[in-house]
């Protein structure tokens, strides 16, 4: 059956046995196996990314409104290797990569207008909520925060 042409599945299915079998007893008694059947177009072993036929440009939108790009060589991507539009939009404007730490804003509060004359940095988190939240109430007390000078 495997000089006729017949593949591992054909002939596991017709001796009751599984391809792995097959397989080692081909091996063992010196018979060339089968050539492998190849596989529909675009839906080859390398599927990933711009090679997967569903493949849409490598942008998606996540629950919480953030644009993401497929770039999973870069250093701040996700495990999933997407990373934030933003981020990427301010490192081309600052001319260098951004820090872990550093924040990127939205000043109108739209998560999707990657505009860079609509991003800001900060240089942590505490920055970024000492300037977007300073007149907002406070949960906790009911009361606005007071702004304080900022050198």
């Amino acid at each position: 059956m495997a000089e006729a042409g017949d593949t591992l599945h054909a002939i596991a299915e017709e001796i009751g046995t599984n391809k792995r079998t097959v397989s080692r007893y081909l091996k063992e008694h010196g018979i060339q196996r089968p050539p492998h059947r190849q596989h529909p177009p675009g839906m080859g072993r390398n599927t990933r990314g711009a090679n997967n036929p569903a493949w849409k440009g490598g942008r998606q939108v996540d629950k919480s409104g953030y644009v993401l790009l497929w770039m999973p060589g870069h250093p701040q991507a996700n495990r999933h290797g997407q990373v934030r539009e933003h981020r990427i939009v301010m490192e081309r404007k600052l001319g260098r990569p951004l820090k872990r730490q550093e924040v990127v804003d939205h000043i109108d509060g739209n998560k999707g207008n990657n505009d860079p004359e609509n991003l800001r940095v900060f240089p942590n988190n505490a920055e970024h909520l000492r300037a977007t939240l300073t007149g907002v109430p406070c949960p906790a007390r009911g009361r606005r925060r007071k702004s304080t000078p900022t050198e």
